[in-house]
């Protein structure tokens, strides 16, 4: 699994989703709530590089480059109290459900 570029690749590409929507959206050149609904992409991702890739360096970016986004959202959230950014968390998890609809 770990020379395989197809998976290695697909994990790149799961991993900058999150970010550059995230960016996108902070420029205000997407519509809101896109940064939400890709949030999965980066979690999954960043779990598939670390199981695909060796580096260590290459590991630590994508998180940093994932972490750093979702701590903004994460400080956006607080405004709901503490249970915001476990909304975040269970939102990322298992994005498919309705959790609005749930809280």
């Amino acid at each position: 699994m770990r020379d395989n570029t197809c998976i290695k690749a697909l994990a790149l590409l799961l991993c900058l989703i999150f970010p550059l929507t995230a960016l996108c959206e902070f420029n205000m050149l997407t519509s809101p709530g896109l940064c939400l609904n890709t949030l999965w992409c980066g979690l999954y991702g960043c779990i598939l590089a670390c199981l695909c890739w060796r580096s260590l360096a290459a590991k630590a970016a994508v998180i940093i480059i994932n972490c750093i986004p979702f701590a903004l959202l994460c400080l956006g959230f607080l405004m709901g109290g503490i249970t915001g950014p476990l909304y975040l968390l269970l939102h990322a998890a298992l994005p498919f459900i309705p959790w609005s609809l749930i809280f």
